[in-house]
């Protein structure tokens, strides 16, 4: 299955899971499939979608390939969560959850708190077993997230919790900072 039919048929049970676990705190859930484009569009709708619920947003992998090579801004989930928490979204924490505890060294033990010249203390080899960014992906799109202001965390999406954790300012995962 390449890239684009995979990004069809998961988005939807993507989405789904998604509906289930908001569901239980009775908090509706929205998909919303991006390009480079909308970025550039009025933020309103977005804005009203987060006062009602939860929009999932994730980049539109099924556009054709020559469209992917020109979108250069985006080309991962990580670019695109930096950006959209950035502008459109003006949110005040970014969570970037991967399959690792958080930005890990090399000795495979979890940074707690990460700033810009720490990076080189960072384990950046190898990309996610289900993603295409990497760490070095998230560490960079978080730094871009934190220079604007906005409290970013990358974080385990498997642990227990986490995103209310998240919330509620708990220490999760790696903390990006100046």
């Amino acid at each position: 299955l390449d890239k684009q039919v995979a990004a069809m048929f998961g988005q939807s049970e993507l989405t789904h899971k998604w509906s289930e676990m908001f569901a239980q705190h009775a908090v509706p859930v929205a998909e919303l499939l991006l390009t480079k484009k909308d970025l550039k569009k009025s933020a309103k709708p977005l804005r009203r979608a987060m006062e009602v619920g939860i929009p999932i947003i994730n980049e539109n992998d099924a556009v054709n390939n020559e469209e992917l090579r020109r979108l250069v801004l985006l080309g991962d989930n990580d670019k695109l969560a930096s950006r959209v928490a950035r502008k459109p979204a003006r949110a005040d924490t970014l969570l970037i959850l991967t399959d690792t505890p958080g930005g890990l060294d090399t000795e495979g033990n979890t940074i707690p708190v990460l700033d810009k010249k720490g990076r080189e203390q960072v384990l950046f080899s190898g990309k996610s077993n289900v993603g295409s960014g990497g760490m070095e992906s998230k560490v960079k799109a978080g730094f871009k997230a934190v220079k604007h202001g906005v409290r970013t965390i990358i974080a385990n999406a498997h642990e227990t919790d986490v995103i209310i954790k998240a919330a509620r300012g708990e220490n999760v995962g790696t903390r990006l900072t100046l």
